[in-house]
């Protein structure tokens, strides 16, 4: 009866698509242009749970843990050098990524039993070394086997009202994990089944996770598959990258010394590690400044998403927003043995304002920064 129920909810939310906008804007973007759902706006308490209800099906996107910074400023430890590594600890190594098509995947969780007759060798996975650019952190890491552990509490183990997966491991397709093609992501996803399945073997962990090409994820939004939306990005960015500072701290980037002159969100990201560490902020980063950064750098994700253009919020996250509607009208109306769905994308938009104002770089320069 609450599956019946929540079926229902899910087909009436979905049935409401947006009338404003019908038709796609030209460009190669008629794959981007979906129909999403309209849906109005309610607490948690609108949505009352009866005596009867269980758990049916979770949905889990999580951003990577804690990783090193992207820029080197004159007050920061030189990337490789034994300062840098006293900072920042030592970064697992990751095998190259291989990537697996949409058609391919069948779900992620079948082999996550720990009865695997090839067992990984001594050395698999335990291999680290001076931490890259951008890369996963030994606490980065502990943080997601962290949050998969309070997963397995919630929905292995029943604490939430429904043991939606078996402590040894799923079955064929109850168990879907999908990240971006980035090293951290996938190592964040990995730390996250560790978690999960902490008895799973390494080998099996590591194939558990879908990685799927940059031009067929919908983790991001794919500026290099619509012309309509790379234009109101970068129309956006322009925009409001010089509203956002004031003078007085855009004066303090140019002060910096970095060459050439950081974006707003990277001016800000060598403070973001330290702190995430809980370490000082560098030498000529005052905490004013600093929460300026943090500030601005927000409110240009938030824009070039698209939070007062519609057409751009659509372009830019509609592919998701309409396969996660999919994944739940499916469970709800029992037409899918899919119970726990986890994706593990980059800060997308982060990605994204860091590539420059030539639209066409923006895919090739995202595999280097993302």
């Amino acid at each position: 009866g609450a599956r019946a129920a929540a079926a229902a909810a899910a087909a009436a939310v979905a049935g409401a698509a947006s009338a404003a906008l019908s038709r796609a804007p030209p460009g190669r973007c008629e794959d981007l242009w979906v129909e999403l759902p309209s849906t109005p706006k309610r607490n948690v308490g609108q949505f009352p749970v009866r005596g009867n209800s269980e758990i049916w099906f979770v949905q889990v996107i999580h951003r990577h843990g804690h990783r090193t910074p992207f820029l080197s400023v004159p007050d920061l430890a030189e990337i490789g050098s034994p300062a840098w590594d006293a900072t920042f600890g030592q970064c697992r190594v990751m095998p190259d990524l291989v990537e697996r098509s949409d058609s391919a995947s069948s779900g992620s969780g079948a082999n996550l039993t720990g009865d695997s007759a090839s067992q990984p060798s001594a050395e698999a996975g335990k291999a680290f070394a001076t931490c890259p650019i951008g890369g996963l952190t030994r606490l980065g890491e502990e943080q997601l086997v962290q949050l998969g552990t309070y997963l397995r509490t919630q929905y292995v183990e029943g604490k939430s009202g429904g043991a939606l997966l078996r402590p040894t491991g799923p079955l064929q397709d109850e168990l879907k994990v999908v990240s971006t093609r980035t090293k951290r992501t996938v190592l964040s996803a990995q730390s996250l089944l560790r978690g999960l399945f902490p008895e799973a073997p390494a080998s099996e962990v590591e194939s558990a996770v879908e990685v799927h090409p940059w031009t067929h994820s919908v983790l991001i939004p794919n500026h290099g598959r619509c012309d309509r939306l790379r234009q109101l990005f970068f129309e956006e960015k322009r925009k409001w990258e010089a509203t956002l500072l004031p003078t007085s701290t855009q004066r303090q980037i140019d002060r910096m010394g970095v060459t050439p002159k950081p974006t707003i969100i990277a001016a800000g990201d060598p403070a973001r590690s330290l702190r995430g560490l809980g370490l000082q902020l560098p030498p000529g980063i005052s905490e004013d400044f600093y929460k300026d950064l943090n500030h601005a750098g927000h409110e240009l994700v938030d824009v070039t998403l698209g939070r007062s253009i519609e057409e751009l919020r659509r372009l830019s996250m509609g592919p998701l927003l309409a396969e996660m509607q999919h994944e739940l009208r499916a469970a709800a109306g029992e037409q899918s043995t899919l119970r726990i769905s986890v994706r593990s994308p980059p800060r997308h938009a982060r990605r994204r304002a860091e590539c420059g104002d030539e639209g066409h770089r923006c895919d090739s320069a995202a595999r280097d920064v993302g």
